[in-house]
């Protein structure tokens, strides 16, 4: 406590897909789930993945309800195994510089946050795996006749800050590889770190007159 006030926890808030590893996880995912069903001849199932990608690349559905279907129809696959498959395949794609530079962050007492749009089926435990004080990410869980959102933009922004209310905390860096995560950037008063960003990024995030650094 400083003249009074209560020092509040820094938090480095780390996106997943392009940030921390170099790979679109819900990709892999597709190709990890597809797999496994057609190893157990569940070809009902595996068409069900097939026939919801086939409907968002001929854009007769969204990205979030083509994951939505995919994560339906795919729930029942991921035993302790499969899991434990998967999250090892995606710590190979891991980005050793973020990662280091994240254990320098939490070594200086700041907690690391996990901020995703990927489904937190697999997220949450590669977030425990890697000792993250927290993750916020897609539910897994699509209830019916309920809103169901994804893990981005403004959503995200909001559960990130809901989890950083929860520790008494404040957002100090935001690390990202995507414009997707604007609001979260131009809501953060710290600093901004762009990872291996694209030119659209870069331009995109300049527009709005963010101050960011590049890593």
């Amino acid at each position: 406590m400083v003249n009074g006030c209560k020092t509040l926890t820094p938090v480095v808030v780390v996106d997943l897909d392009g940030t921390l590893v170099d790979v679109n996880t819900f990709r892999e995912y597709i190709l990890f789930v597809t797999k496994q069903l057609l190893k157990q001849g569940k070809l009902i199932a595996a068409a069900k993945i097939v026939t919801a990608v086939a409907l968002r690349k001929t854009r007769f559905i969204s990205h979030s309800e083509m994951k939505k279907r995919i994560l339906v129809a795919t729930r029942k696959i991921m035993t302790n195994d499969n899991l434990d498959l998967l999250v090892r395949g995606l710590l190979g794609r891991l980005n050793v510089d973020v990662f280091n530079k994240l254990e320098r962050y939490r070594a200086d007492g700041y907690r690391v946050l996990l901020a995703t749009a990927a489904p937190e089926i697999y997220s949450r435990p590669l977030a425990e795996t890697l000792r993250f004080d927290g993750c916020v990410a897609t539910s897994d869980v699509a209830p019916e006749n309920e809103a169901w959102n994804e893990n981005v933009g403004e959503v995200k922004l909001a559960s990130v800050r809901d989890y950083v209310s929860s520790i008494e905390g404040h957002i100090s860096v935001v690390m990202t590889d995507h414009y997707d995560d604007l609001p979260l950037m131009r809501y953060n008063t710290g600093m901004n770190i762009l990872v291996n960003p694209s030119e659209k990024t870069v331009s995109a995030i300049s527009r709005h007159r963010i101050v960011f650094t590049v890593m």
